[in-house]
């Protein structure tokens, strides 16, 4: 190794090196087509909704609708069946949206 002092890289050797990596480059407008912008639905924002409303549903459902002696197993019962059937739900709607807008093209 040497400790002798590199000469300071100019600014057209930057540019040729930056250009070497680079193909042609062309306007955004050339590239991108506004109009083929899908507007599809995330089905894990879905199926997480319909989840947390089946779980408040079913808590609700489990501590007003059916007081019992045993409030622990009906609450899990309720909370695990609807927080299923949210999701099923949440499901359904994220696929019947994701077909509309496959036609909506």
């Amino acid at each position: 190794m040497t400790d002798a002092p590199h000469p300071p890289a100019s600014d057209d050797d930057d540019a040729a090196s930056a250009a070497e990596g680079v193909a042609e480059t062309a306007p955004v407008v050339e590239l991108v087509d506004p109009a083929a912008v899908r507007r599809a639905p995330r089905f894990r924002a879905f199926l997480w909704t319909g989840a947390l409303v089946g779980l408040v549903l079913g808590l609700v459902v489990g501590l007003i609708v059916f007081p019992s002696h045993d409030r622990g197993w009906t609450l899990a019962i309720f909370v695990t069946e609807l927080a299923a059937a949210g999701v099923l739900i949440g499901a359904v709607v994220a696929v019947l949206l994701d077909r509309r807008s496959l036609r909506a093209r």
